[in-house]
């Protein structure tokens, strides 16, 4: 709850700088949102590959191929829209998402692992569902709030999938 005030916050402050003669080129929220979209994207890509080779439960294994196959889509079309609309494209997940990454990496395989995979997928996918939705809610550029709305769907599908795999690993 924390994160989603200060994220509010946050985003009202950057949609205070929009006018007067210290406006920002591009609207601030929708770069907010979009690198963190691609950030997210590069972590579900690395997280999932390796969740590939190492999940034991097939329903881990099965959310890690869906989500690696739907972000690297994602990417994609989350960096053509950044340099369409001149945002700069981050090269790798945030300094969280490695520390999750590395945190995955150096666990033994099994069930302790699958849950915490999948209980990590839950858990990011609410946190990202909530960034996506005040995107829609705050957000200035049309292409940008119209690619929230696409992602908002699949991430629903990644959640509800993310909460089987979870479920099916306890």
């Amino acid at each position: 709850m924390r994160i989603l005030v200060a994220a509010a916050a946050a985003v009202a402050a950057l949609l205070a700088l929009g006018g007067g003669a210290g406006a920002v080129s591009k609207p601030a929220v929708d770069a907010w949102w979009l690198q963190g979209s691609i950030q997210g994207d590069r972590f579900e890509v690395t997280a999932g590959m390796w969740a590939e080779q190492h999940a034991r439960t097939p329903e881990a294994r099965a959310l890690a191929a869906q989500l690696v196959g739907d972000h690297r889509h994602s990417l994609d079309e989350a960096i053509a829209l950044a340099h369409q609309l001149h945002v700069s494209v981050p090269a790798t997940p945030s300094p969280m998402q490695r520390w999750l990454i590395l945190t995955l990496k150096n666990m033994q395989t099994g069930t302790p692992y699958d849950q915490a995979y999948t209980s990590l997928e839950v858990q990011d996918h609410m946190q990202d569902i909530t960034d996506t939705k005040l995107e829609i809610a705050a957000g200035r550029s049309p292409a940008a709030v119209a690619q929230a709305k696409k992602e908002l769907k699949m991430l629903k599908v990644h959640l509800m999938l993310s909460q089987k795999a979870w479920h099916a690993t306890t």
